[in-house]
């Protein structure tokens, strides 16, 4: 109990401090002074509580252990199951869009993504958006893919495979 309280204290003390930072944002002109700062704040925006947790689970001495759901062959009957979901062609081409419109470059991209965006997404973005749409689809009882399912799948499909620029990072967006 002495190490969380230890740990609380000294992360009231960032907290602080965290603050001061987030108050500085505004009124610095210095444009990489402000996209660290932002940065900082960011990265720190978690409870102490969720700290704490993620610190003691990867920390202690104590071994969570992983309970079996299914064999590998079951898994990769899954996967196989998954694979002949169908995807009507309209739906496939919605999911090709998003992808494509996240390159600055296309014509059709939206604004933001012109003036904030470096790099889109690889066709591997594409493939992982049909992939996951599958799952999802088979989540939720339908034997088809929708654009719901393609709407659910593609933020965090895509969140990591989208790369802002200087501006768009100094700017604080996000590939959201």
């Amino acid at each position: 109990m002495e190490e969380k309280v230890m740990v609380v204290d000294a992360l009231e003390s960032i907290n602080a401090n965290l603050s001061k930072y987030g108050e500085m944002i505004p009124q610095t002109d210095n444009t990489e002074l402000k996209q660290t700062l932002k940065q900082i704040r960011n990265q720190c925006e978690m409870s102490q509580e969720e700290l704490y947790e993620i610190v003691t689970m990867t920390t202690s001495t104590e071994q969570k252990q992983a309970q079996k759901v299914c064999s590998g062959e079951e898994l990769l009957e899954l996967g196989e199951i998954a694979q002949q979901v169908p995807v009507a062609k309209a739906v496939a081409d919605y999911a090709m869009d998003l992808v494509l419109h996240s390159h600055p470059e296309q014509p059709l991209a939206p604004e933001q993504v012109k003036k904030y965006v470096r790099y889109g997404s690889s066709p591997r973005g594409a493939q992982a958006i049909i992939t996951t749409a599958r799952i999802y689809a088979l989540l939720d009882g339908r034997y088809h893919v929708a654009y719901k399912d393609i709407n659910e799948v593609a933020k965090p499909v895509l969140r990591h495979r989208i790369f802002l620029n200087f501006e768009g990072i100094a700017e604080g967006m996000t590939a959201d």
